[in-house]
């Protein structure tokens, strides 16, 4: 659903995406600078996934992209917050390479962690995995190496018990091999596509 963080606009946008048949929107829920009261912070976030909430219905469901900005104790206290409106899961709540972080707000939300999108390598996803960093891994076929990587990475979620879905907000070929990449996912969740640049 793009950038914005107008609860009105993602309401819009959200009820667009919906009414096209898409049965799950991601959103950014945070201001370019975050570095602000906490209260007002997590109230904003707040106040956007309510929106989305309520134009997509109980039926369907969204999920939230954080970006790895926020510290793990603000990434906490958002999932707190937003837990009860029943995100599908949470994208980069703290930066990708704070295992400590990482760990700390697996063990804290009730909400499913997902990351991938800025891993390279079966070896990142491996340190990832072991560690039970996340329940989603979100790999982009076209920083991985392609589609026989995607198909490693599929096999090593699937034996860690983590959905796999891969990312894909880019040109029609990138999604159409993610299509193929999924296809041979036995723990695929969803495939990310971005119909157009400011959906």
């Amino acid at each position: 659903l793009g950038l914005s963080v107008e609860p009105d606009e993602l309401a819009r946008r959200a009820h667009a995406a919906v009414e096209a048949g898409f049965t799950i929107v991601k959103f950014y829920p945070l201001p370019p600078m975050i570095a602000q009261p906490p209260t007002k912070l997590i109230a904003q976030v707040y106040d956007c996934c309510a929106a989305v909430r309520e134009a997509i219905g109980p039926n369907r469901d969204f999920a939230i992209d954080m970006h790895g900005r926020p510290l793990a104790h603000t990434a906490i206290a958002i999932e707190r917050a937003i837990r009860d409106l029943k995100p599908l899961w949470i994208e980069e709540p703290v930066p990708v390479e704070d295992e400590s972080a990482l760990k700390e707000a697996r063990r804290k939300f009730q909400t499913p962690l997902a990351l991938g999108e800025r891993l390279f390598t079966r070896w990142q996803f491996r340190r990832v995995l072991e560690a039970q960093l996340c329940d989603i891994i979100q790999p982009d076929v076209g920083n991985v190496g392609g589609l026989s990587e995607m198909r490693v990475l599929a096999d090593m979620a699937e034996a860690h018990s983590v959905v796999i879905n891969p990312h894909s907000p880019n040109a029609l070929l990138h999604t159409a091999a993610s299509v193929h990449a999924s296809a041979i996912a036995q723990s695929f969740g969803a495939l990310e596509y971005r119909p157009s640049p400011d959906s």
